[in-house]
C-alpha cells in the first residue's frame, strides 16, 4: 500500500469516527444541523414568526404582571403565597402547585 492510499484511508476513517462521535454524543445538535440544512425558506420564516410571537407574548405577560399587585393568597386554591415568591415574581397570582398545573395544561393544549 502506498503512502497516498494510506493517508486517504486514514482521513476517511477519522472523518467517520468524528461523525460517529457527533451522532452519539451530540444527537440533538446533529438533528438541529440536519434540520437547518434540509429546511427551506418557508420553514425558516415560520420558525422566525413563531419566535417573534413568543417574544411578543412574553413582553405582554411581563407588562401585565408588572402592573398587577401580587396576591397574598392563590386565586385558584386560596392557599397563602409565600412572601419570597411574591417578592421575586411581580404580580404573582398563583401558588407554586397551581402554577405548575396551569403550565402543564397550557403545554397540553398548545397548538
Amino acid at each position: 500500500m502506498n503512502l497516498k492510499v494510506f493517508n486517504r484511508a486514514w482521513i476517511e476513517a477519522v472523518g467517520a469516527l468524528l461523525l460517529l462521535v457527533l451522532l452519539m454524543f451530540c444527537e440533538p445538535i446533529a438533528k438541529n444541523l440536519t434540520g437547518l440544512i434540509m429546511a427551506d425558506d418557508a420553514d425558516r420564516a415560520q420558525v422566525l414568526i413563531e419566535q417573534q410571537e413568543a417574544f411578543r407574548n412574553s413582553l405582554r405577560a411581563q407588562a401585565a404582571s408588572a402592573s398587577m399587585q401580587s396576591a397574598v393568597s392563590c386565586i385558584e386554591c386560596d392557599e397563602p403565597i409565600p412572601e419570597a415568591r411574591r417578592a421575586h415574581i411581580v404580580g404573582v397570582q398563583l401558588c407554586v402547585e397551581c402554577q405548575a398545573v396551569n403550565e402543564a395544561q397550557a403545554r397540553r393544549y398548545r397548538f
